[in-house]
């Protein structure tokens, strides 16, 4: 379902943004504050705690690279995050305050409501190996890269279109992280004959 949404996410914004004559360039480290995260903080917990409710995330893929939680959170804005080492390049939206560590970079736009337009953008990049023994991207290339960057207006009016669709990307996510929870928590019950289903 997610990807149904997001092929129409990347439709809208071909048509609300790439579809405008004349769009000026930017640089990324211009239109967004870019920060890499650094060492995982010492107040720590792998899972959700009443104390440690902040996610902290990594340069990992699985579970959108979370890696655990804390207590207090060092980027608040709606943000994208991207992979720095690793799966170099992978991006994901982050709608909530979070930590990230181990030198994922965090991209904050400066103008509220472009993290969509700078997500779909920023997906849709291929990044170049940087020639170094450790493959990593860096804050200074990423911060200099152009991209074409729309009016004031017409982000406006995309977001109006776009908003919506992530919110049910979101919620379809959230939804499906409960589930999984109970499963992997109802499931050794039901192998150890602890706990069983009824048919009627």
């Amino acid at each position: 379902m997610n990807d149904n949404l997001e092929e129409q996410l990347r439709l809208i914004t071909s048509r609300y943004i790439f579809g405008c004559p004349n769009l000026e360039k930017k640089r990324i480290g211009e239109i967004a504050t870019v920060k890499a995260g650094g060492d995982c903080p010492i107040t720590f917990s792998k899972t959700r705690t009443q104390k440690c409710n902040i996610p902290i995330f990594s340069n990992g893929t699985e579970d959108r690279g979370l890696y655990g939680f804390t207590n207090k959170a060092n980027i608040e804005g709606h943000s994208i995050t991207v992979a720095a080492r690793g799966t170099i390049g992978y991006c994901e939206r982050r709608l909530m305050p979070f930590v990230p560590i181990i030198r994922l970079l965090a991209i904050t736009p400066k103008e509220d409501g472009a993290y969509i337009y700078l997500h779909q953008v920023i997906r849709g990049m291929k990044f170049k190996k940087n020639g170094s023994v450790q493959q990593q991207l860096t804050v200074p290339e990423i911060s200099f890269i152009e991209i074409p960057y729309p009016h004031s207006s017409i982000l406006y009016e995309y977001n109006k279109v776009a908003s919506p669709i992530v919110e049910m990307i979101e919620r379809n996510i959230s939804e499906n992280e409960i589930l999984t929870k109970q499963r992997d928590e109802l499931l050794p019950l039901l192998m150890n004959g602890q706990a069983s289903v009824n048919s009627d």
